[in-house]
């Protein structure tokens, strides 16, 4: 997930994962703890987001982390602005959008119900840009960023019947300003 360097380099920063509360997402939300990075946790069940910042305070104690109760399916602008708050200007240095939908069978694109190709939209696409858009003006010129965006569905092997899926999602991990990776390495501990 998080080479030994990443880790090295982000640590101290704060990163955010959405879909923080169970499989990938919390697997990258307590890895990311492990190596000093503090995380606001993302989801859309409160008791489970405590829950797991509650694991993650007792494996990593020194660690911040924060949550937040988001429902990327109904997210509304004055969501998106609570979201907002919560990042804006905090010099994420991690993003990890986790949060996705595929269908709930196999089926051909032309036999999926319009409304669940507007929510497959709505979060594998829009909650991606939205959450980007709203990191990146906090990232400093100097700071080394680590977005990497993975719904869950993308995890799992395409095939030609999630094709709407396959179009929403492409695994994309970005290394922002990767020089300022590089000086943060050769300098001298």
């Amino acid at each position: 997930m998080l080479s030994a360097d990443a880790g090295r380099l982000l640590a101290g920063t704060p990163g955010t994962v959405t879909g923080a509360t169970d499989g990938i997402g919390k697997g990258v939300a307590m890895q990311l703890a492990k190596r000093g990075v503090s995380v606001l946790l993302v989801s859309r069940t409160q008791q489970r987001l405590d829950d797991t910042a509650a694991e993650i305070k007792a494996a990593c104690p020194s660690v911040e982390t924060a949550t937040l109760q988001f429902d990327f399916s109904s997210a509304t602008e004055a969501d998106y602005a609570r979201l907002a708050k919560a990042v804006v200007g905090k010099d994420i240095g991690v993003l990890y959008n986790n949060v996705g939908i595929s269908y709930s069978y196999a089926q051909f694109l032309e036999q999926l119900p319009d409304d669940r190709v507007d929510a497959i939209v709505e979060m594998n696409m829009r909650a991606m840009v939205k959450c980007t858009k709203l990191v990146l003006p906090g990232v400093p010129g100097q700071q080394c960023t680590l977005l990497s965006h993975l719904p869950a569905p993308v995890r799992r092997r395409a095939k030609h019947t999630h094709c709407a899926m396959c179009a929403a999602n492409a695994r994309l991990r970005i290394i922002v300003r990767p020089q300022a990776c590089l000086r943060r390495r050769r300098a001298p501990s």
